[in-house]
């Protein structure tokens, strides 16, 4: 019994094994994103980066402090979602 139980574990194991290399998140369905707009922003206008026109400006001290407490305070307040259960079923109906 203890053996065919370990065996079942273990063929139950290696049908999942496959599964553990998937990512179906946020990050995997925008992998390369930022690469793929450089490269368009690139050819578009190739001399963008020779120019001597100065950057974007900055916001002053006090604006930037009062952005920086907002987003403190913001994610304080933050919940966490939790993920639902997981059901897993080996397909015998006993």
């Amino acid at each position: 019994m203890k053996r065919q139980l370990t065996a079942s574990w273990l063929a139950a194991a290696l049908l999942l094994l496959p599964l553990a290399g998937c990512e179906h998140s946020l990050v995997a369905r925008n992998m390369g994103n930022a690469y793929r707009e450089n490269t368009s922003a690139q050819i578009a206008d190739p001399e963008a980066g020779r120019t001597n026109e100065p950057g974007p400006e900055g916001i002053d001290g006090a604006t930037g402090e009062d952005v920086m407490e907002n987003y403190h305070r913001d994610q304080g307040s933050a919940t966490r979602r939790t993920p639902g259960p997981t059901l897993m079923s080996t397909g015998s109906s006993n």
